[in-house]
């Protein structure tokens, strides 16, 4: 999905689903996929528009940290 069809999507809609990928890569500023989720995350801000995401996200999002024993990494899945 590129960048015009996201904003299409996104201002279609006010409440949205989000997988895991979508917080890891814009909490590790992925190169090729934060163009894409900072909009998301700045239409999250707007008021009125709210998204769901899975109760296992967190648990998938600290896989990795607590594997690297990464304790930066954790506080930033917890922050």
């Amino acid at each position: 999905m590129g960048l015009t069809r996201l904003r299409g999507f996104l201002n279609r809609h006010r409440r949205i689903a989000l997988d895991t990928n979508v917080f890891i890569y814009q909490v590790e500023a992925h190169p090729r996929y934060v163009v894409l989720t900072d909009p998301v995350f700045a239409w999250l801000e707007r008021l009125g528009h709210t998204a769901v995401t899975s109760t296992i996200t967190m648990t998938e999002l600290l896989v990795q940290p607590y594997r690297d024993s990464s304790e930066h990494g954790i506080n930033q899945f917890y922050a």
